[in-house]
Formats: structure tokens, C-alpha cells, sequence
């Protein structure tokens, strides 16, 4: 199973660069399509970094929740 799951996000990461559909050095191109795909990934390139710090953050806390309930049980 994890092994499709990965094949799956290797695919995807693939295939998304032809279903944006935009030109990062022309911003905001000729038509709406181009528009939309353009910020849309400006949307999706900003909100990486609050989501990885936001995954780092829910790891390290669940980390130590199960680190500190290990301890209560002994």
C-alpha cells in the first residue's frame, strides 16, 4: 500500500506543471485559464511553508503526547 501511495505523489507532482497551464515569467497571461493557474500557485507557494511548519509542529507534539503518556503508563 505505502508503495502506490508513493507512486501516486510522484505521478502527481508530474503531472501538475501541465495542469497549471502557467508561465511564471509572464504572470498573468492572455487568458482567464492562464490567470487562474498563475494564482493559484502563488496561493500554493505561499502557503507552503505555514503548512510545513504547521506538519513539523503537529509532529513534534504528537511525539512528545506519546512520549508522555509511555511515561504515565510505567
Amino acid at each position: 500500500m505505502r508503495k502506490y501511495k508513493s507512486l501516486v505523489i510522484i505521478v502527481s507532482i508530474c503531472i501538475m506543471p501541465f495542469l497549471a497551464g502557467a508561465c511564471p515569467l509572464c504572470q498573468t497571461g492572455a487568458t482567464k485559464r492562464s490567470q487562474k493557474a498563475y494564482n493559484e500557485t502563488i496561493i500554493l507557494l505561499a502557503s507552503m511553508p505555514l503548512l510545513s511548519g504547521g506538519g513539523i509542529f503537529y509532529w513534534l507534539y504528537s511525539k512528545k503526547k506519546h512520549e508522555s503518556e509511555d511515561n504515565n503508563q510505567q
